[in-house]
């Protein structure tokens, strides 16, 4: 049995898990479309640390999503280690930010303002709601 199904079996079980319904779905999706297709035919020992950096650099992803991908690696090694399948957890030797490469546009209250009222509905909508009774 290889590692994704050995965690997935015995961490992710419906019903079964101290994680979040949302946690278990975002594990399983990571799992699914980014580390099995790539990683899931091999053996623990064959996964280096130096390849998956690379891997991480060539995927056309958000930064904090090569992250999470970094991070569920590095939770099927630790699992991988706590049921004595394996002795090390390559995965901290992998360099992975999850910082922005830039700073997101933030608008103003004047923005804001001006975006609202070109909105009908929005304007509208508020309209009523300072109308109603408290």
């Amino acid at each position: 049995m290889k590692i994704c199904e050995h965690f997935e079996q015995r961490e992710l079980r419906s019903g079964d898990s101290f994680r979040s319904f949302a946690t278990v779905k975002t594990y399983r999706g990571y799992i699914r479309k980014w580390i099995k297709p790539r990683w899931g035919s091999l053996c623990l020992d064959e996964i280096k640390a130096v390849e998956v950096e690379a891997w991480l650099r060539r995927l056309s992803l958000a930064r904090s999503s090569l992250a999470k991908i970094r991070s569920i690696l590095s939770i099927l090694f630790n699992h991988a280690c706590r049921y004595e399948l394996f002795d090390r957890n390559p995965m901290r030797f992998v360099r992975q930010g999850a910082k922005r490469r830039r700073a997101p546009d933030v608008l103003t209250a004047a923005e804001i303002k001006e975006l609202v009222d070109h909105l009908p509905f929005v304007n509208a909508l508020l309209s009523f709601w300072r109308h109603q009774p408290a």
